[in-house]
């Protein structure tokens, strides 16, 4: 049994090989709807439900649920919909199967109308550019920021090397839905800047 270096430039390449093999093997034993559902509902080695789930408030917590985000590469395209998500639930004349009124659906739609692109969304895991001389210097710049809407941080990493050529990639995020109690945005930045301290002792 061979092994393969993880981030190395073919790692792409052979996950979604080895997908569509293992998608092949699953038809014969499982059936063609697991085999479909591998060959067309997977982004790289996440699966990504788009199956559609009925407009009530646990349809859309099932749908925002779904999304594995382990990196936050996708957080703001992610954040609408949990801002939508909050909505809904801070409605108390609506129970959790209660059809969503117009004034949520007509977001939802739209959010939903865009969430197909994330299939065509690729991102490079190897932070370390083709045909780049020798690394001189790393550094991690995180940036944080808050609006009324919503929180987050991002941190990046800078490489310098011997030709003194610069490069930057972003390796991870995170971003959370402002509380429902009524805060200030100085409060909310300084929130902000916690979690991007966290993300910086996780990283």
């Amino acid at each position: 049994m061979g092994g393969h270096i993880f981030g190395a430039v073919s790692s792409p390449g052979i996950t979604n090989y080895a997908l569509r093999a293992a998608a092949d093997h699953a038809g014969d034993k499982y059936g063609p709807d697991v085999e479909r559902t591998i060959k067309t509902n997977f982004y790289v080695d996440d699966y990504l439900n788009l199956d559609p789930k009925p407009l009530t408030r646990r349809g859309i917590l099932s749908t925002v649920s779904s999304l594995y985000d382990l990196h936050g590469s996708v957080a703001p395209f992610l954040l609408p919909a949990k801002r939508i998500l909050r909505e809904v639930c801070q409605d108390s004349s609506l129970g959790w199967d209660d059809v969503i009124p117009e004034k949520y659906l007509k977001p939802w739609r739209r959010w939903l109308h865009d969430l197909p692109i994330l299939g065509n969304l690729k991102i490079q895991r190897f932070v370390k550019p083709k045909a780049y001389g020798t690394v001189t210097s790393t550094e991690l710049h995180m940036f944080s920021d808050a609006s009324n809407e919503g929180y987050g941080a991002a941190a990046y990493i800078r490489l310098s090397d011997n030709s003194g050529r610069i490069s930057t990639a972003l390796l991870m995020g995170k971003s959370r839905v402002c509380p429902v109690k009524a805060t200030t945005i100085p409060r909310l930045e300084l929130t902000a800047a916690v979690v991007s301290i966290n993300l910086t002792q996780h990283i």
